[in-house]
């Protein structure tokens, strides 16, 4: 699906706008329901990809998933799992491919797991290596898509080497606290600390108790009878900083944007946000108690910034597209991070940018954007499939509120995380897309 962004204005009066669910909560939340043997009640699950993807996985096997009104779904964890061959799609998820192994180890004989897009390009030997540690063995002898994987996770001291994810680490924290005995994770460099913070918390917020660890870098297991979680639980997933990215941006810039759903104490890892919001002067108004980040009065430009990215890489295509607006060159740290995501992010990031008229530089481990007064009209961008280059370049093209056109290519890609993206900026908007 290929998209036409045309010129719009900013509606009036502080148009409201709800944020999607987070996905990174909604797919740990559900790993955690296969972990307590109970009834667990998700409210607000939204419509990403992603989303459904981890639902499904709870269906293949054997949990019983019952979607109720209200972006309601109850998971009923009650009935004993039969251990057999399982299949399991992850579809374009890497969390879920990294996170749910250990796990469901316990639930089948063997798992297939397949996947597709940019997933089934993106080698996955660490954590391979690491579940092979683990008693767990890849029967197909590949480190990509498709696999076979047979055994049952046995814990034990294990040391995780450099790795550019935190995701693996997030799956053997799940699996860890749900087997006896004294058991510890070293760490050597730690990534993505917030993500994992954001791990550690939800474990306790399903009555789990969490591993103590220090500094990120040593996790301690202690052997512990598992409690028996047999109440039933209703969570609700709370608003996605990451998706929030993208309007917080165009807010700064246009103001009369009030965004709805964001908690100001979360764990999810693009709240760092703020920090560059803070750091350039924007002004903006959080209301803790409602969950509201407002922004008023228009502004056509902030300074220039640096921000090191390390530990939340997904906010390098939303920054990138309030640096091409600012006065100056930005420099943003942790280039390393965007090696395997949906496309190899840096280079999309520079090539697509650069046919918008924004010089980006790649200098080892930092991005170096330059600001500009304008966009190259009429440009024409390929979303390499990749769901937050649409949503950078369609932000952009907003800021600058260009005469001519934008053409996007791939625009479907949005499904993966924010479906109703482009609805979304109908609300705030007067563009319209085609």
């Amino acid at each position: 699906m290929d998209i036409y962004l045309s010129p719009f204005q900013l509606k009036n009066n502080n148009q409201e706008l709800v944020l999607p669910p987070s996905k990174s909560i909604l797919q740990r939340a559900c790993a955690l329901a296969v972990m307590r043997k109970g009834i667990t009640e998700l409210v607000n699950i939204g419509n990403a990809q992603d989303n459904t993807t981890a639902l499904n996985i709870l269906k293949s096997i054997g949990l019983q998933i019952t979607l109720k009104e209200n972006d309601r779904v109850i998971i009923d964890n009650t009935k004993p799992i039969i251990r057999t061959e399982r299949r399991i799609d992850v579809g374009e998820s890497g969390l879920s491919l990294r996170m749910f192994p250990p796990l469901l180890s316990h639930h089948a004989s063997s798992l297939y797991i397949i996947g597709r897009g940019s997933l089934l390009n993106r080698p996955i030997k660490e954590s391979l290596d690491i579940w092979a540690g683990l008693s767990i063995k890849n029967m197909n002898q590949s480190d990509h898509l498709p696999l076979l994987l047979s055994g049952t996770m046995v814990p034990q001291d294990i040391t995780i080497k450099k790795t550019d994810t935190s995701q693996i680490l997030t799956g053997l924290l799940l699996a860890f606290t749900m087997n006896k005995g004294n058991h510890q994770i070293v760490v050597e460099e730690p990534v993505s600390t917030p993500y994992i913070n954001l791990t550690l918390s939800m474990l306790q917020d399903f009555g789990f108790n969490p591993p103590q660890h220090q500094q990120h870098q040593i996790y301690l297991f202690k052997d512990a009878p598992v409690p028996d979680y047999t109440h039933n639980l209703s969570y609700t997933i709370e608003g996605d900083w990451s998706a929030a990215a993208f309007f917080i941006v165009l807010g700064a810039i246009r103001g009369n944007i009030q965004i709805k759903g964001l908690n100001k104490l979360s764990y999810q890892a693009d709240k760092s946000i703020v920090q560059v919001l803070d750091q350039c002067g924007v002004v903006y108004d959080f209301n803790h108690q409602k969950h509201n980040m407002r922004f008023f009065e228009p502004k056509n430009s902030y300074p220039a910034f640096n921000f090191d990215a390390t530990h939340c890489p997904d906010l390098f295509p939303p920054l990138v597209a309030f640096a091409s607006i600012a006065k100056g060159t930005t420099i943003i740290k942790g280039v390393h991070r965007l090696t395997h995501k949906e496309s190899a992010r840096a280079l999309t990031l520079q090539q697509e940018f650069t046919k918008l008229g924004v010089p980006i530089i790649l200098d080892n481990d930092d991005m170096i954007i330059e600001g500009v007064t304008s966009l190259r009209e009429q440009a024409v961008i390929n979303a390499h499939h990749d769901h937050r280059i649409v949503m950078a370049c369609a932000t952009t093209f907003l800021l600058f509120n260009m005469d001519k056109p934008l053409k996007i290519i791939d625009a479907h890609a949005i499904d993966k995380s924010f479906p109703d993206f482009f609805i979304k900026l109908k609300n705030v908007t007067s563009v319209s897309s085609v």
